[in-house]
C-alpha cells in the first residue's frame, strides 16, 4: 500500500493526532533565537522532542523547518543554509519515525512550512511591481527549495501551516506541482481574529477556495487561538469544506509575560467536544503546547470516531475576500457586473485611461450594491499599455477592500487563441498571470469555437502557474457577418465546417440561428462532460438562442 493511501485509510477509521509546539520544547532547554538552526548544530535535541510527541501518541510530527526558507533565515545571515537545515530536519524526523515504525507504530512526517516574514497581498503598493518584497515567482522559488530539501530528506507529506495571505500559500502549492505533482498537502490558515478573517481580510471559507485546485490532504486552522476561540471557526469550516479538517490551537492565548496557560486537560476537553460534534479528523497543539497536551488528547478523543468528509458537490466556487457559489441546480444564472469595461462603457474607460482608479472601483462598487455577485475586468481598446491598466485596475480593487468594507470577486479575461494585442500566446499568458498575481479570482476567457483551443489553453495557464478557475467563454453565432467579424476584428479563428455551413445557409437566417445554436450546444455538452463546472456566455444582444442552450444543457 502506498504511504498516501495509507494515510487516507488512517483519516477514515480515526482521529489522527499532530504533536505540539517545537519552539515551546526548545525554549524548555534553554534555547532561543533561530530554532531551525538547532537541526545542524544539535541534532539530538530535536531528534529528543520528537521521540517525546511519539511517546505522547502523536500520529504526525513535523519537522522543525518553519523557518527553513532563504527569506526567513537572511534575518540570521543563513539563507545559503537554508535548504540545508530543511533537509537536516526532515533527516532528524524521518530516523525517529523509523525508530517508531520498527517497534510496531506508523508515524508520519510532515514537512513544516511556514508563510515566511513576507506578504504578496500586503505589498507597499499592489499596483506597482517594484513596491512589492517579492513577485510570485520569486516566492514560489523560495518554497521551491524548502520542499524540494523536506521531500528529499524523507518528508511524507507537506504541511503549509500558519497561512494569512492565500497568494503566499498558492505559491508554495505551486511550487509543490513543480517539485512533486500531487505530493499530499495540508493547508493550515491562522485566523486574524475571533470573526475569522485572516490579516489580508479574507475569510476562512474563502481561502479555502482559492486553495483548492490542489489535491489537498486536509485544510483547517491553527495558531493566533487558544481552542476554546477556534473551535467555533473549526465548526463552521467542518460544514463547509469536503476536506478532512485539520485544528491545531495554542495553549490559550499569551499572558502579559509571553505565556501559554491553558492546561493539556483543559485544552482536550474543548477539542473533545468539537470531535463529538463531528467537526475534526487531525488534532493537535500549536504555541504553548507540549507532549503533556498530545497526551490528554489521545486520552480524550481516543473512542470518537473521525469527522466524516462529505462528497464534492460539484459547485463552483470563486472568492476574494468573500466567497461566492454558483449553485447551478437551483439558479442558472449569475449576474457579472460588466460595466467595468473599457469596451462598454466610455466613463470606465475615460476613468482609466486618466488613472483614476477611485472613481473607477466606484463602479465596481454600485453594480455590486445593484446586486451583481461578481465583477469582472475586460477591455478590448488597442492601446499599447492596455495590460498595465488591467493589472493597476486589479491590484487597485484589493487595495480598495482593505481599507474599506467593500468587498469584490474579480474576474478578469482571458484569450485563448492570444489577444490581438500581444505577440503570442505565450507572451499573452504571461500578461495574464501578471493580472492573477496583482489578485484576480477567476478568468473568463474571450469566445471560442474549438473546444480544443480551450482545453489547451488551460493546459498552458496551468503550466504557468495560474491556479484560479477558468470559465469558457461561449458565444452562439447568430447572424451570417459574425463569421467574417469575429476573426477579422478579434483574431477568434471560427473552424471551417461552421463558417462553411453558415456561408451556405446564406440570408436564411432562421437556418443560421439553428446552426450557432447546435454548434454551441454541442461545445457547451463537451465541455461539461469533461468536467468545467460552469460557462459564460456572451449575448452581444440577443438572448434567445441562450435561453435555449440553457434549456438543454443545464
Amino acid at each position: 500500500m502506498k504511504n498516501l493511501d495509507r494515510i487516507r485509510l488512517a483519516l477514515r477509521e480515526r482521529i489522527l493526532l499532530l504533536d505540539g509546539a517545537m519552539g515551546t520544547m526548545l525554549q524548555r532547554h534553554g534555547k532561543s533565537g533561530n530554532f531551525d538552526a538547532l537541526n545542524r548544530t544539535e541534532p539530538e535535541l530535536v531528534a529528543a522532542v520528537h521521540g517525546a510527541y511519539i511517546e505522547a501518541g502523536a500520529d504526525i510530527i513535523e519537522t522543525n523547518t518553519f523557518s527553513s526558507n532563504r527569506i526567513s533565515q537572511k534575518e540570521y545571515g543563513l539563507e545559503d543554509q537554508a535548504a540545508t537545515l530543511a533537509r537536516e530536519g526532515a533527516r532528524i524526523a524521518r530516523r525517529e519515525a523509523d525508530k517508531a515504525l520498527r517497534g510496531g507504530r506508523q508515524v508520519w512526517v510532515a514537512g513544516s512550512v511556514g508563510p515566511t516574514s513576507k506578504s504578496l497581498t500586503l505589498g507597499a503598493d499592489l499596483a506597482e511591481e517594484a513596491a512589492q518584497a517579492l513577485t510570485f515567482d520569486q516566492m514560489a522559488e523560495v518554497y521551491r527549495e524548502q520542499m524540494a530539501a523536506l521531500i528529499d530528506g524523507g518528508a511524507d507529506l507537506i504541511l503549509i501551516e500558519t497561512c494569512f495571505d492565500a497568494l503566499n500559500a498558492k505559491a508554495a502549492l505551486y511550487a509543490l506541482s513543480q517539485v512533486s505533482p500531487g505530493f499530499p498537502a495540508i493547508v493550515s490558515v491562522s485566523p486574524g481574529d475571533r470573526a475569522g478573517r485572516t490579516l489580508t481580510g479574507q475569510t476562512v471559507e474563502a481561502f479555502l477556495t482559492a486553495v483548492r485546485h490542489y489535491p489537498l490532504l486536509a485544510f483547517g486552522l491553527n495558531c493566533s487561538l487558544g481552542a476554546e476561540g477556534l473551535m467555533p471557526l473549526v465548526e463552521n469550516l467542518a460544514h463547509i469544506s469536503d476536506l478532512p479538517v485539520v485544528c491545531y490551537p495554542n495553549a490559550g492565548l499569551p499572558n502579559a509575560m509571553g505565556q501559554y496557560e491553558e492546561l493539556p486537560g483543559q485544552m482536550a476537553d474543548t477539542i473533545r467536544k468539537a470531535a463529538q460534534a463531528g467537526c475534526v479528523n487531525i488534532v493537535g497543539g500549536c504555541c504553548g503546547t507540549t507532549p503533556d497536551h498530545i497526551a490528554a488528547l489521545a486520552t480524550a478523543l481516543k473512542d470518537i470516531p473521525p469527522r466524516p468528509v462529505p462528497e464534492p458537490d460539484g459547485l463552483l466556487r470563486v472568492s476574494g475576500l468573500e466567497n461566492v457559489t454558483i449553485d447551478v441546480r437551483h439558479n442558472n444564472l449569475t449576474t457579472i457586473g460588466e460595466r467595468t469595461n473599457v469596451a462598454g462603457s466610455r466613463k470606465f474607460a475615460r476613468l482609466i485611461a486618466s488613472g483614476d482608479y477611485a472613481s473607477a472601483l466606484q463602479v465596481a462598487a454600485n453594480q455590486i450594491e445593484g446586486g451583481d455577485s461578481l465583477t469582472g475586468e475586460k477591455r478590448f481598446t488597442p492601446d499599447p499599455d492596455g495590460y498595465a491598466h488591467a493589472d493597476g485596475l486589479v491590484a487597485a480593487i484589493r487595495t480598495f477592500e482593505r481599507e474599506s468594507d467593500r468587498r469584490f470577486c474579480i474576474g478578469v479575461g482571458g484569450y485563448p487563441e492570444k489577444h490581438f494585442e500581444a505577440a503570442n500566446l505565450e507572451t499573452d499568458i504571461e500578461h495574464l498571470k501578471q493580472k492573477v498575481d496583482a489578485g484576480a479570482d477567476y478568468i473568463i476567457t474571450q469566445m471560442f469555437f474549438d473546444n480544443a483551443v480551450f482545453y489547451r489553453f488551460v493546459e498552458l495557464c496551468r503550466a504557468a502557474g495560474i491556479t484560479v478557475p477558468i470559465l469558457p467563454g461561449l458565444k452562439p453565432l447568430s447572424t451570417a457577418r459574425q463569421v467574417a467579424l469575429l476573426p477579422e476584428s478579434f483574431s477568434i479563428d471560427i473552424p471551417r465546417p461552421l463558417t462553411e455551413a453558415v456561408r451556405k445557409a446564406g440570408d436564411d437566417k432562421e437556418a443560421v440561428y439553428r446552426i450557432g445554436t447546435d454548434w454551441c450546444i454541442a461545445q457547451c455538452r463537451d465541455l461539461l462532460a469533461h468536467g468545467v463546472p460552469a460557462v459564460h456566455f456572451y449575448t452581444m444582444g440577443r438572448s434567445r438562442n441562450i435561453a435555449e442552450i440553457l434549456r438543454t444543457c443545464f
